[in-house]
């Protein structure tokens, strides 16, 4: 039985079952890494190395490799790239992970990656920047429960994968990364802190990322029917649209600031 797996096409299903009926709880994208806790003939049991979560994928979906090295990896940042292997290409998205020519190991070093991929360096002076602009790339991107793309993804989703991109690693869904980071105060909200919400209950269901401040309107970046800049004050998101204008959709519960 193979211990350790490394997704191998663009993007792959992770479910709560093994089966295809089952509920996607999220994705796995190009070159991310897994271990194998359980194998049946179609179906796989793993851990995600990056952030733990488990489900089920399908096999043939992925690749056995030796073990997990994480310090030859890095992050692609285009919207769309490309790899080459056994004559094949295959197109890589934003948070796909990428690895050096030089790696050592017989199979991953038969990847041939476009010259052309771009992959952003952790930088404590421009990481807010950095966090912005990533999160911009998402605009328009439909709402997916589950997704970690610019084709659908869910709130959690792009918060971990924007982050994620720029050096920080996050837990998968909104109340776990809610747990990470310094509580900010209102007043002392910035450009890139992390927002958490509720919807009629205290339990957290919703995160977004702050876009921009001023004296008079604050903004957040966030996933809800698809990715959007709205309106936010102390009390919560401020709906621009149909009609719900001007009403709350989302009620503020945190803050926090993942970069000290």
């Amino acid at each position: 039985m193979y211990q350790f797996g490394i997704v191998t096409l663009s993007n792959v299903a992770i479910r709560a079952e093994d089966s295809h009926q089952s509920e996607q709880i999220t994705e796995a994208l190009f070159g991310e890494t897994f271990k194998i806790l359980e194998y049946t003939n179609d179906w796989s049991r793993i851990q995600l190395a990056q952030d733990g979560y488990i489900g089920w994928i399908q096999n043939g979906q992925w690749n056995a490799i030796q073990n997990i090295n994480d310090k030859h990896f890095r992050y692609n940042i285009s919207l769309l790239s490309s790899v080459k292997f056994n004559n094949k290409t295959t197109k890589i998205l934003i948070g796909a992970r990428v690895w050096d020519n030089n790696i050592q190991d017989e199979f991953l070093s038969q990847f041939h990656f476009n010259k052309q991929i771009k992959t952003i360096s952790f930088s404590k002076q421009n990481f807010t920047n950095n966090i912005i602009s990533t999160a911009k790339k998402f605009l328009g991107t439909p709402y997916h429960w589950g997704g970690k793309t610019q084709f659908g993804i869910d709130c959690s989703g792009l918060t971990q994968l924007v982050f994620q991109v720029n050096g920080i690693q996050l837990p998968r869904d909104a109340y776990q990364q809610a747990e990470k980071g310094q509580q900010i105060h209102w007043q002392d909200v910035q450009k890139g802190d992390l927002v958490f919400f509720t919807q009629g209950s205290e339990k957290i269901t919703h995160v977004g990322i702050i876009y921009s401040t001023s004296k008079k309107q604050v903004k957040v970046i966030h996933a809800s029917k698809y990715v959007k800049i709205d309106i936010l004050d102390e009390k919560g998101i401020l709906v621009q649209e149909g009609n719900r204008e001007n009403q709350y959709s989302h009620q503020l519960k945190l803050i926090k600031r993942m970069l000290e």
